[in-house]
């Protein structure tokens, strides 16, 4: 089942530069350089470019052990080729598989059965239903991602990934516009209040020092520092 791609490296940083903090110290640290300010502008600067790779870092920390959480509980899937049974990943598993089920598997693809022993399945997650359901007659259908309960049996694989039944679903849910939470929205209300109170204080504050002292650039300066001091980074 396709999955959304991850982000590439050049979109992380985008992302980070992206934050107000950020686009703050960088338009201090710009404005200390071009006032002929190096040293606060380059130490500033560096500040900037330390917090930058520390972030980018952490996220690519917190990334990679997802994607190793993400391999480790990848389902294994019992299969016969060429009269050899082999344990490979369920991603792995092919339209014309011979698929051996056994109690406790979990079904790597559709198929059809091929034959069966005391074979129950759990098909809640396509259903919804809760009792098992039994396969005992040649040719019934097997779905990917169901439970197997009780039994063991062969099943023929016709049908794999976005081609299976969960893979439809998969495919249906992709489309599926996901709503902001109660949190996210709150959140948002608040960060907006914060932004536009910050913003009225700033200009008030840049407006009253450059009309008295006729320095706009350092009362910029003072407005950002501002800004930095009340905006709640996270």
């Amino acid at each position: 089942i396709e999955q959304e791609a991850r982000r590439p490296q050049w979109r992380r940083v985008l992302d980070m530069l992206r934050q107000p903090m950020f686009a703050l110290l960088v338009a201090a640290s710009m404005l200390y350089l071009f006032l002929g300010d190096l040293t606060e502008g380059l130490t500033l600067a560096t500040f900037v470019l330390a917090v930058l790779v520390l972030s980018f870092y952490q996220e690519g920390q917190s990334e990679a052990a997802i994607e190793a959480l993400r391999q480790l509980t990848q389902p294994l899937a019992r299969v016969l080729r060429e009269g050899q049974t082999l344990l490979i990943p369920a991603r792995e598993v092919v339209v014309g598989d011979s698929l051996l089920l056994t109690e406790g598997d979990r079904v790597a693809a559709d198929g059809c059965l091929l034959n069966a022993q005391n074979l129950q399945i759990d098909e809640s997650l396509l259903t919804g239903e809760s009792v098992p359901v039994e396969k005992a007659t040649p040719s019934d259908r097997v779905y990917g991602g169901t439970f197997v309960v009780r039994g063991n049996a062969q099943v023929q694989i016709t049908g794999t990934g976005k081609n299976s039944q969960i893979g439809q679903i998969g495919l249906a849910l992709s489309n599926v516009q996901a709503m902001p939470t109660p949190l996210q929205q709150q959140t948002a209300r608040l960060v907006t209040v914060l932004a536009m109170i910050v913003g009225v204080l700033c200009m008030i504050m840049v407006t009253t020092l450059g009309l008295r002292t006729e320095q706009w650039i350092p009362a910029t300066l003072a407005g950002i520092a501002l800004a930095m001091s009340i905006l709640p980074e996270e």
